[in-house]
Order: C-alpha cells, then structure tokens, then sequence
C-alpha cells in the first residue's frame, strides 16, 4: 500500500514539475536580451519616435521591452510594438531636443548547434519522463504483489 502512495505522490509532483520547468527551459534556450541604439530628434509638438528594429521581438507584447535616453530631461515610455515591421513607439520624449534612445528587447537567439546543447535542451524532459516511468512501475509492481 505505501508503494501505491509514494507512486502516486510522486506521479502528482512530477507533472506539476513538469509544467512549471520545461516552458522556461524552452524560453531561457530560445531566446536571448538585445538592445540597439537609435539617433533621433522631436520637432516642434512632438513626444513620440517610431524605431524600426533589427529583429523580431521574441513576445508579441511589451514583455521585457524597455527604452532608454541619453537626454536628461526625456522620460522614455514604450507606448507600442507592431510585431509585423518591428516598429516600436516610444513616448515621453522632450520636443524639439535630440537623443539617442536604446531600446532593450528579446530576440531569438542565434546560436550554432552543438551536442551539449540539444542535451541541455532535452534533460529536464528526460528526467521528468524517467520519473513518470519510475512511478508507473512502482504503481504496477505494488499491484502485482498485491496477493
């Protein structure tokens, strides 16, 4: 009776593990901060700049999406992303002033493959599916000894 216990407790702990852990290993893995730099200047009445960037930002919202200005007297917000073009909407800038804003972003990370990566990538999958295994087994060799 305890082995059925201990099984199932276990088989209860792993898929909540499993569901907390692997989705962050996929994003940690996939992607990567990223800022870039942007000269500008507001004309008369404007406060806002739109920045194309280089890359796709990795969420289709503001998640971990933030700007930056040299210029003390701006107080940097971002307003918008457009994830089609890439194009970011910045707010909070002095009119008629230059700046250069630095807008910090997640991308997809660009990495060359290797071995110990896709390791990295699958062990925490290997581990949670090896427990799963581990608890059905217990589960069955206490019913088969059950008599």
């Amino acid at each position: 009776m305890s082995k059925v216990i201990v099984s199932i407790v276990g088989l209860i702990f792993l898929l909540i593990l499993a569901g907390t852990i692997l989705p962050d290993v996929v994003n940690d893995v996939a992607a990567e901060d990223y800022s870039e730099n942007f000269e500008n200047t507001t004309g008369v009445g404007v406060t806002s700049v739109n920045e194309t960037l280089s890359y796709a930002h990795y969420y289709e919202d503001l998640t971990n999406l933030s700007a930056s200005s040299d210029n003390g007297d701006d107080t940097p917000t971002i307003l918008a992303y457009e994830e089609d073009d890439y194009i970011v909407t910045v707010g909070g800038l002095q009119t008629s002033d230059s700046r250069i804003l630095t807008i910090d972003y997640v991308r997809e990370a660009h990495q060359e493959f290797t071995g110990f990566t896709s390791f990295m990538r699958l062990s925490p999958f290997i581990f949670i599916l090896g427990g799963i295994a581990a608890c059905i087994w217990g589960l069955f060799s206490a019913w088969k000894t059950r008599g």
